[in-house]
């Protein structure tokens, strides 16, 4: 028994929850975002526009007049609102059904009105929760008509505020008057140690309800009871790429006393304790079961020359990963800080039963998968680069890659070279640990960037204006969409600021 869905014989209480088959109504709601998404009416292309407005009729189905969905897609567009699918409104689209579509609500019928009311609710195709309205179609008529048939309406009775509950126990005392031979006053009565006892309620723990969701279908999971003095639970019971709704509701046991009386014979009737069960509203949450959190590096490199075979021999401790997801490792290494990274070898050791395609795609030559005579993955945490000698110079750093596919930043990085007066290995750091692929210098211990430029004798100076691209742009079929990506000023006139110090 939950609350907000105590029911008796004139009210119905339950709760629904949208099976997710109604992809037809979510995508009446992404189309609703996507076409009412605002556009900056300053940098809107209006023949680009145009193109599309014609290109939407040009779509349109034979019975819908062309003309009419070109002047309100023309008075949309005046407005600044686009029709367009951009991401965003792809994206605040998908936001949005995930906040609508897991949704539960406790719902309460008047029994005499219950087939009334979910007849005229199944006549309304377009709602959300039409098909699981309509599971109550069943019902709903029976229900109704016994309620009608066994009501007075000129008449109040007791038991129209009476709630009928299913006890959990029950428990048969004797009556005191068994027990010591007092009381024979012809009622029942609790036993003498009861009779100064009240009955109570105790809190006695916590149910969770939980519903797994993977794509269309939903699964409605055995509910799970934990006990009063627990406030955390690890549920160890899920699949990856699934989605979990979870409901908490705090437990509750009821005692209640009451007498089972008997009328043709008062010395049966008997007192009884009963134990009812009792949960609250519940507290609702969703969880999508995906892992995005990327992997540290490695750290604790360490570098040695082997003399014999002429290489380098780089070895690395394993990250710390609270996940246990880590799956390979990418070596790195370049020959100066004014030059990319460039990855030469990986090492693969994803024993995953359902591997993940890796975003980062390496040459075949350039993967090393790491399996034992028995086919079985090992891990491994030294590399040997070959083409090392003791004339090289080479920044070298490490990097992490999960089962997920995703993969950290670099390590520390390592200016590596071969002294040949003293016969070893000089190591120097370069970078600080976790400097973003795409910039590794960002942590650089010297200065890359020049904040002075000393000059004298000069009083005049040339801007360029140099940079990568215009403008970015989206293909169309028809032309070319931007995505205003890229800042620019309000009119033609640039503005360029520079402090210019006199040192003199």
């Amino acid at each position: 028994l939950a609350e907000g869905t105590l029911s008796n014989f004139y009210f119905t209480a339950g709760e629904i929850i949208d099976t997710n088959s109604d992809s037809k109504i979510y995508s009446f709601l992404s189309s609703s975002v996507i076409f009412s998404e605002k556009l900056d009416t300053e940098t809107a292309n209006n023949s680009s526009m145009q193109d599309n407005i014609s290109n939407y009729a040009d779509r349109s189905k034979a019975a819908i007049d062309k003309e009419l969905v070109t002047n309100i897609l023309s008075d949309l567009t005046k407005q600044g609102y686009d029709s367009l699918l951009s991401e965003k409104a792809i994206s605040d689209a998908k936001f949005i059904n995930s906040r609508v579509k897991n949704q539960t609500f406790s719902i309460s019928f008047n029994n005499i009105f219950i087939d009334d009311i979910i007849r005229a609710s199944l006549d309304d195709k377009c709602s959300v929760f039409q098909d699981e309205i309509g599971a109550y179609a069943q019902y709903s008529n029976t229900i109704q008509e016994r309620t009608v048939a066994n009501i007075e309406p000129g008449s109040l009775m007791e038991s129209d505020f009476e709630s009928v509950l299913a006890a959990g126990s029950l428990f048969d005392y004797a009556s005191s008057e068994q027990l010591s031979g007092e009381l024979n006053d012809g009622n029942p009565h609790f036993g003498v140690y009861l009779e100064n006892i009240n009955p109570s309620i105790n809190h006695i723990g916590y149910v969770i309800e939980k519903t797994e969701i993977i794509g269309p279908d939903q699964n409605f999971m055995e509910p799970i009871i934990i006990g009063k003095n627990r406030n955390r639970f690890i549920d160890d019971d899920v699949a990856y790429g699934a989605t979990y709704l979870y409901k908490i509701r705090t437990l509750v046991a009821l005692e209640y006393n009451f007498i089972n009386s008997v009328s043709e014979d008062s010395g049966a009737s008997q007192a009884f304790r009963g134990v009812f069960l009792v949960a609250s509203r519940p507290n609702q949450f969703q969880v999508n079961c995906v892992e995005k959190i990327p992997p540290n590096p490695p750290s604790s490199i360490n570098f040695k020359f082997d003399h014999r075979r002429k290489s380098l021999i780089m070895s690395w401790e394993f990250p710390k990963n609270l996940q246990g997801d880590v799956k390979g490792f990418q070596i790195f290494r370049r020959s100066s800080v004014l030059e990319p990274f460039t990855l030469i070898s990986e090492y693969d050791f994803d024993n995953s039963t359902i591997r993940t395609e890796r975003l980062e795609k390496a040459p075949a030559q350039d993967i090393e998968v790491l399996k034992d005579k028995n086919g079985k993955f090992y891990v491994s945490t030294v590399f040997e680069d070959k083409d090392f000698n003791p004339r090289s110079r080479f920044i070298y750093a490490i990097g992490s890659v999960d089962a997920h596919s995703m993969s950290s930043n670099y390590s520390s990085q390592f200016e590596v070279s071969y002294d040949s007066n003293m016969s070893k290995i000089k190591v120097k750091t370069i970078s600080g640990p976790n400097a973003p692929k795409a910039y590794p210098n960002i942590h650089l211990k010297q200065d890359v960037f020049q904040d002075c430029m000393r000059v004298s004798g000069k009083d005049r100076m040339s801007v360029y204006f140099d940079p990568e691209c215009y403008d970015v742009y989206r293909e169309t079929e028809s032309n070319k969409v931007s995505l205003n990506l890229l800042a620019t000023s309000d009119n033609n006139t640039a503005t360029y600021k520079i402090n210019l110090i006199n040192v003199d």
